[in-house]
């Protein structure tokens, strides 16, 4: 039952994503918040691999290779099998996580983009997606 939540969450989050989601005329990357704070929540290694190639599979349903949905599962896989080795593996530790993506996935693809505005409303939302969907699981698994 766990599993299928972190499932449900993250393919949820990113069917949304896909469709265009915006606020503002902001898309925040609601499939990278969701992997990463899935995966401190994921049993092993093997759940957080799962989920992440789930939410690449639903962002880029069909055949080719992109640029940003390769960066997407590279980056995504990096943090949750690092999610296992954080010491800190509560709140501060989804939220440096996702920031460190967040920053990572710029740099990968659009470097020009990490000082700009633009940039800032992101990971402002992304860190209020991320820490919304933490909260949700955190107390979904409490006494459990």
């Amino acid at each position: 039952m766990k599993f299928f939540s972190l499932i449900l969450s993250v393919g949820v989050l990113s069917v949304i994503q896909s469709y265009g989601f915006s606020v503002f005329g902001v898309a925040p990357n609601l499939a990278l918040s969701a992997v990463v704070a899935a995966s401190f929540f994921a049993a092993n290694f093997f759940e957080g691999i799962f989920l992440v190639l789930l939410a690449s599979l639903i962002l880029k349903f069909g055949s080719g290779f992109e640029t940003g949905i390769l960066t997407f599962a590279l980056i995504g896989a990096v943090i949750a099998i690092a999610a296992k080795f954080i010491p800190w593996r509560y709140f501060a530790g989804n939220l440096i996580a996702l920031v460190i993506a967040v920053l990572l996935f710029y740099a990968f693809l659009n470097p020009g983009l990490i000082l700009s505005l633009v940039f800032a409303k992101e990971l402002f939302l992304d860190i209020v997606a991320s820490s919304l969907i933490f909260a949700f699981l955190y107390f979904l698994w409490q006494d459990k």
